[in-house]
């Protein structure tokens, strides 16, 4: 058997033999909000002091975005963006649950630290700046 033919019946023994479907955005933005909600049901940590000495770290890290994160929500709704990569504004807030005004107070006084931006598509996203910052803050984010 020739090495593509060995190659193609691996492949197909561990592929799904059923049809992808195609998943619309908005599905993409409910299924990013529905696993973030998720992981926002805290009781299901345990705390030790290594939490405590991260939180101080993570504190002073941010201290030069005080403007921003100074904010109460505002590591929530960055850390959300920084997980989902884009994410539509409106099903954002609808995780976050904050007035309208306090949400884009917010997400304003990130996009002037020149945290996040909007896309084309009228998503959120973070900038360059945006990811290094939640990289030092140890979020596991792909960085493209």
């Amino acid at each position: 058997m020739a090495y593509h033919q060995q190659l193609h019946a691996r492949l197909e023994g561990v592929g799904s033999n059923r049809p992808l479907a195609r998943i619309g955005h908005d599905e993409v933005d409910r299924l990013i909000i529905d696993e973030l909600d998720r992981e926002f049901n805290l009781s299901q940590y345990d705390l030790d002091e290594s939490d405590i000495l991260r939180a101080i770290k993570i504190e002073s890290i941010l201290e030069r975005y005080e403007s921003v994160f100074g904010r109460q929500y505002a590591l929530k709704i960055f850390y959300s963006i920084a997980k989902a990569g884009t994410i539509n504004a409106a099903a954002l807030n609808g995780l976050i649950r904050r007035p309208n005004s306090d949400f884009k107070s917010i997400v304003d006084a990130m996009i002037r630290a020149n945290l996040v931006y909007v896309t084309a598509e009228r998503d959120l996203a973070l900038t360059f700046e945006g990811k290094s910052l939640a990289e030092k803050i140890g979020v596991d984010i792909y960085i493209v």
